[in-house]
């Protein structure tokens, strides 16, 4: 007997080994980065992404962000959402795109997973500012995958 399919939103690359290895230690330094800036601990929650939204806005004033800094906050971005949820790093490939981001379960489902685009998601944050506050779609993202029952 055949094991029951995962079902994704979309096709997506798993990622696993080596990069996933180096997501989780760049999150880790963005942490203990946030630590320093914000002058005391920083766990993987709400908070800290409080003190991401700060950190990218004083630091955007000095001009654009480089493309690391850009994947350590989706680094850390993503990181919070594993803890939180659950489920594994990914690729996405659309329109000749390629977005990292997360796929999490849907809570009530064993073998639903939905793709969340990190990649677009800061792309977002940068360009709209803080009205596209990493804090509020992480949250509003948790409540969506909280919320959504899926039969199986």
């Amino acid at each position: 007997m055949n094991p029951p399919m995962l079902k994704i939103e979309l096709p997506v690359e798993l990622l696993f080994g080596e990069r996933v290895q180096y997501l989780e230690r760049t999150a880790e330094e963005v942490r203990r980065q946030l630590e320093s800036f914000t002058g005391g601990p920083v766990a993987y929650d709400s908070t800290a992404l409080q003190a991401l939204d700060e950190w990218i806005e004083r630091r955007t004033r000095r001009g654009p962000l480089s493309p690391g800094e850009r994947v350590q906050i989706i680094a850390f971005v993503g990181q919070m959402f594993l803890k939180r949820h659950g489920g594994f790093w990914a690729v996405r490939e659309e329109r000749g795109r390629r977005s990292l981001g997360v796929v999490c379960p849907l809570v009530g489902s064993s073998r639903h997973l939905q793709f969340i685009d990190l990649t677009g998601q800061v792309h977002r944050r940068l360009k709209e500012g803080i009205t596209a506050s990493l804090t509020f779609f992480y949250l509003t993202t948790s409540v969506d995958l909280q919320g959504q029952t899926v039969s199986e």
